[in-house]
């Protein structure tokens, strides 16, 4: 292998009350990279498996402040050529990174460099998006998430777009575009930056050879789970408007409003009538988001986490 220089990578990790799981992760990463914690909760638990940890670790208690506004914070205090995003419920596999910075110098023109997905043994199908936009000026047309688990891949190749899930950005190129949006808390901010480092005429390639097991929906503590989902609701309907106001043209966004309004408005009535509860909750609060969109710049909804659900 050729000589990397592991003290020029700052691996970022946002966290949310994570739970023990992050033992996993942040075990998986060689000791010769640096790591920083963007603790977005008052995570006193969080405190005590950091100082169980025999490694130096940089926890920073940025507050309630979204991926974004935290990935930004990372990039402002790293002094590294390279960032290396990954989640509390991501383990690394043997040269993850490694892998991954070779790739960045034997391809000079990319912006971002990912590993390869995997949910337990299986080549997962959440692994990259491709996204049918307009080439002269990058407006989106449509998403679309790769779901064929038979297509595997016999080596590097280039993508439209992809998760944060665990991604190797070049500081320089980040800056270059802007950074990343702080206008999302969560959700899409990944493809929102894809889009952009496309549109700056640099590559997003997945690496053969570098590769991460990724549990999905599991960053979080169990006991947090009913106000998780209903955060992932909001924000997840609010950055899909967000992102398609922000990407495509204006008759196509409005046709794209009024039909995901319309459609949470009419089965939230639906499901009350009926009072199958999960399902209410769930389209009532995409209603609220759809309208919250409209009065907001930003989007304002936060999850409480009790005192009893972090001790």
């Amino acid at each position: 292998m050729k000589q990397i220089n592991h003290t020029d990578c700052l691996v970022v990790i946002p966290t949310f009350y994570p739970g023990e799981k992050i033992i996993n992760c942040i075990n998986s990463i060689p000791k010769d990279y640096s790591i920083a914690i963007m603790d977005n909760g008052e995570d006193l638990e969080l405190e005590n498996i950091i100082k169980t940890i025999p490694r130096k670790i940089n926890h920073y208690k940025v507050g309630d402040i979204g991926l974004p506004k935290s990935f930004n914070l990372a990039l402002d205090i790293s002094d590294k050529n390279y960032i290396f995003i990954t989640q509390p419920d991501v383990v690394l596999q043997k040269n993850c990174i490694e892998n991954l910075l070779l790739a960045a110098k034997k391809y000079p023109s990319s912006g971002i460099l990912s590993p390869l997905f995997y949910a337990g043994k299986l080549y997962s199908y959440y692994d990259f998006y491709d996204l049918k936009f307009n080439k002269k000026n990058f407006k989106l047309i449509k998403t679309k998430k790769i779901k064929n688990k038979e297509i595997f891949p016999s080596g590097d190749f280039c993508i439209d777009a992809v998760n944060s899930t665990a991604i190797l950005i070049k500081k320089n190129i980040l800056l270059k575009i802007g950074k990343w949006d702080e206008k999302i808390y969560t959700y899409l901010e990944d493809l929102d930056l894809s889009l952009r480092i496309r549109a700056a005429g640099h590559e997003i390639i997945k690496v053969y050879n570098s590769k991460v097991f990724h549990e999905g929906f599991q960053s979080h503590k169990e006991t947090n789970k009913e106000v998780m989902n209903i955060s992932r609701n909001w924000h997840f309907c609010w950055s899909s408007i967000y992102f398609k106001k922000k990407h495509s043209n204006k008759v196509d966004f409005f046709i794209y409003f009024i039909d995901i309004f319309l459609k949470y408005l009419w089965k939230s009535i639906v499901y009350f009538l009926l009072w199958k509860r999960s399902k209410f909750i769930e389209n009532f609060t995409r209603l609220k988001a759809c309208l919250s969109f409209v009065i907001y710049k930003e989007s304002y909804f936060r999850p409480i986490i009790k005192k009893n659900d972090i001790q």
